[in-house]
């Protein structure tokens, strides 16, 4: 995943939101139901998310009261990514819904690998008869 594409997403959660509904745990809700991520990629989207509230804190076409808000949200983005325990339990939550992902596909290949060691074990034992 490119920092830029969680960066477009970020573009269009706060486009498509009113400027009293934006906040960091809705914009990653926003982030989790477009793309897969783990905390792996926390710094990533802190960076992806300070840039769109930078741009959106200065952008000439953007209300001062949403510009506002974008930068009280800025302000505290570092401490609110680190510290929030609302933050860190949507963290956690991606992580084992990742790793629940992951080891159903790891199941599914085992599976997968032994069914088709078996079907060919039983065509080789076939064409030996």
């Amino acid at each position: 995943m490119f920092k830029m594409d969680f960066e477009n997403y970020f573009v269009k959660y706060f486009q498509s939101n009113n400027y009293t509904k934006w906040s960091v745990l809705e914009a990653l809700r926003y982030l989790s139901n477009n793309v897969d991520f783990t905390s792996d990629s926390l710094e990533d989207i802190s960076n992806a998310l300070k840039n769109q509230l930078k741009i959106l804190s200065i952008h000439k076409s953007v209300l001062q009261v949403a510009k506002n808000k974008a930068i009280k949200l800025l302000q505290n983005l570092e401490e609110t990514l680190t510290k929030r325990i609302e933050i860190l339990n949507f963290f956690e939550n991606q992580d084992l819904k990742f790793a629940e992902v992951s080891n159903t596909y790891r199941l599914y290949i085992l599976i997968k690998n032994k069914l088709m060691m078996y079907y060919y074990r039983a065509d080789t034992k076939s064409m030996l008869n």
